[in-house]
């Protein structure tokens, strides 16, 4: 089984951001159960962001300037992903998650 956790921003443990701590901290946990867990993140890029170094797996997506539209990497992601993975978008609604769940219905 897969998890995905798809966000605004990026995981950073010491950011006063509670659902961006709650999500590294699940995902941290679910890491130290063996589960297969992945974090999305839709931010604007740098190379400070990229960098990082996470204990489990991190992809990051730049946000489009149409923000109805998807990214083309994180479009082809959510093409090529198991059927049987399970995602949790964490936030307010945005408009790349209603993009992201009519893709994934």
């Amino acid at each position: 089984m897969k998890i995905v956790h798809i966000l605004p921003g990026i995981p950073i443990k010491d950011v006063v951001n509670g659902i961006i701590t709650s999500v590294f901290d699940l995902s941290l946990c679910l890491k130290s159960k063996e589960i297969d867990v992945e974090v999305w993140g839709i931010e604007h890029l740098s190379e400070n962001s990229i960098s990082r170094q996470y204990p489990f797996t991190v992809k990051l997506f730049p946000k489009t300037k149409t923000r109805f539209k998807l990214d083309k990497d994180l479009q082809k992601q959510l093409d090529t992903i198991e059927l049987s993975a399970i995602f949790h978008l964490h936030s307010v609604f945005i408009p790349e998650f209603y993009m992201i769940v009519k893709t994934l219905l």
